[in-house]
Formats: C-alpha cells, sequence, structure tokens
C-alpha cells in the first residue's frame, strides 16, 4: 500500500506520511481487501439471517402465546356466562316458587276468611275508614329551615293483608308496597304513593299537594294483630275518600 498526491500530471509519492490525496493497494492487497469486505458482507448477511429467523421465532412464540391467553380468556368468559346463566335459572325457580308459596297462602288465607272468588281476591279487606286531621310538619319555606305544622284533611284507612302474622316483617312490608303499587291502590282510585313525609317540602309544596284533584296514599305503617284470624294489617292515609269496591270487602 502506498500514499499518494494526485496532481495534473498524474500521482506523485507523498513526501508525509499524513499528507496524502489517495491510497494505491498491490494487487494482493486488494484482492485481500475485496476478500476482507465479501466475508463482512457475508457476516453482515448472516447477521441480518438470523436477526429475522429470531424475530420470526418471536413473533410466532408472542401469537402461541396471545392465542393460549385468548383461549383461556374466552374459556373463562364462557364459564362466567355459564355460571350467571345458572345462577338466573335458579333465582328464577325460587322467585317462581317464591310467587307460587305466596299465591297459594293467599288464596288459603281468603278461604279461612270465607271471601268470595278465593283465586281472583287480592286478599285485603277494609277494616274501617275515617276521617282524620293530619298534623304535616314542613318547612315555612324553600328559603328558610323554620318548620310549622299544618292542619290537614285526610282519611286514615285499616286494612287486613292476607298474609299470616308468621310471615317476617320484612318480607310483608315489601308484599304490601308491591301490592299496593301494582293491585290495590289502583282499585282504590289512589293516583299516587308518597313513601317518605313531607318535612323536606315548604308549605306552598305542601298545601298544592293537598289541593290537587288527584287522590294520593301516605304513611303507611303495618302491625301484626293477633286477633281476627291472625293476619298483618296495613294502615296508610289517603287524600280523600278511597273507592271502596266489593271484592274488598269481608264476606262478599
Amino acid at each position: 500500500m502506498e500514499k499518494v498526491n494526485k496532481g495534473a500530471l498524474g500521482y506523485s509519492k507523498s513526501k508525509s506520511p499524513d499528507d496524502y490525496t489517495h491510497v494505491i493497494y498491490t494487487k494482493d492487497e486488494y484482492k485481500s481487501n475485496q476478500v476482507q469486505i465479501r466475508d463482512l458482507n457475508n457476516d453482515i448477511k448472516r447477521l441480518e439471517r438470523d436477526y429475522n429467523l429470531k424475530i420470526e421465532k418471536c413473533n410466532q412464540s408472542a401469537e402461541v402465546k396471545i392465542a393460549k391467553i385468548q383461549a383461556e380468556a374466552d374459556g373463562r368468559v364462557a364459564e362466567a356466562h355459564a355460571e350467571a346463566a345458572e345462577h338466573k335459572n335458579r333465582a328464577d325457580s325460587f322467585e317462581n316458587r317464591n310467587k307460587n308459596l305466596i299465591r297459594v297462602a293467599i288464596e288459603r288465607a281468603n278461604a279461612k276468611r270465607k271471601l268470595a272468588s278465593v283465586k281472583q281476591h287480592t286478599g285485603y279487606v277494609f277494616l274501617s275508614v275515617e276521617e282524620f286531621t293530619f298534623h304535616c310538619e314542613c318547612l315555612v319555606s324553600g328559603k328558610s329551615s323554620k318548620k310549622t305544622v299544618l292542619k290537614l284533611p285526610c282519611f286514615r284507612v285499616r286494612m287486613q293483608s292476607p298474609y299470616d302474622v308468621t310471615f317476617e316483617r320484612k318480607a310483608v312490608i315489601d308484599l304490601i308496597e308491591a301490592d299496593i303499587l301494582e293491585k290495590i291502590g289502583v282499585k282504590m282510585g289512589v293516583d299516587a304513593t308518597y313513601t317518605g313525609n313531607f318535612i323536606q317540602y315548604d308549605e306552598d309544596e305542601v298545601r298544592r299537594i293537598w289541593a290537587d284533584d288527584e287522590n294520593f296514599l301516605f304513611k303507611v305503617t303495618h302491625k301484626a294483630v293477633f286477633q281476627n284470624k291472625n293476619f298483618w294489617e296495613v294502615e296508610f292515609f289517603t287524600r280523600n275518600m278511597p273507592l271502596i269496591s266489593n271484592d274488598m270487602l269481608e264476606n262478599t
């Protein structure tokens, strides 16, 4: 290998080791360089090939792992769906069984009281309806925390339910609430039910409610009565006189 400078008349040998423009190789040196370049290129290609193979293997491995994870997840989801369906079927079965038990209990209660149309009767019987003055505590106004008590006309209603006193109290409350909303409320001409008290309303709102033509029901209480055939009774108030239908009277 010789270091040279290229000039107008050709190449001249460099006078300084660091002052040159070109390097001239001998034939053998050139061949050796070409061999080294070829070997390096081959090494590069081999490394690229190995790299690509490893990437492909990694991708395949990742796909296998992803597929496995997905299959496991799908399996767990399927199991969860199956378990949920089983619980729903069991709950539906219990609900239907409870409905049947309640229906049978109501029919037996109706028969015990000798009510007409044992299977169709709601099981609720009017015991008393009386005029009443309800002392309603409410806010003086929406902008004040002061309270006042209004004396408002209404009716106090007592009814005998079809549920035996041996029924658990919480279950009876839920059953009677559902019956009021779905069965007996409509039969009595009740348009709305207030489950809470009126203390959160102001005086103007309460008076508007009382002045409305629609009948409403409020302040529901429950009592287990151990006379008169041992049934739960329900007492509530209505703004107007409730409708009294023949199929809600005893011995009809």
